[in-house]
């Protein structure tokens, strides 16, 4: 935690770098255990006995793994935007934006 409180600037009574950090380590365990799920699904099924179901399944993990980056990056932004290059901040701003489309 203090290479990110170095990063964030954060002073020790701030709680904010590690309640993100918190929310972005609960997020990736979510979309470790669904991943583990789309792969016990891939193993008892045959992909064509229930395409949709199938579907649904990726969709949910796909939007999920979104949600947790569009969350990393705005966590990025917030406490070392302005460690970036206008570039590299520009690059986290558009992809972002890009994700709001769908």
């Amino acid at each position: 935690m203090a290479a990110w409180d170095a990063i964030a600037g954060a002073t020790p009574d701030d709680r904010l770098p590690a309640t993100l950090l918190g929310h972005i380590w609960r997020r990736h365990r979510a979309d470790v255990a669904a991943a583990r799920e789309l792969v016990a699904a891939f193993g008892e099924m045959h992909a064509f006995d229930a395409p949709d179901t199938l579907g649904r399944l990726l969709r949910t993990f796909s939007t999920s793994r979104r949600k947790t980056i569009d969350f990393e990056q705005l966590t990025v932004l917030a406490f070392a935007g302005h460690h970036l290059t206008p570039d590299a901040r520009n690059v986290l701003v558009d992809t972002l934006a890009y994700s709001l489309l769908g």
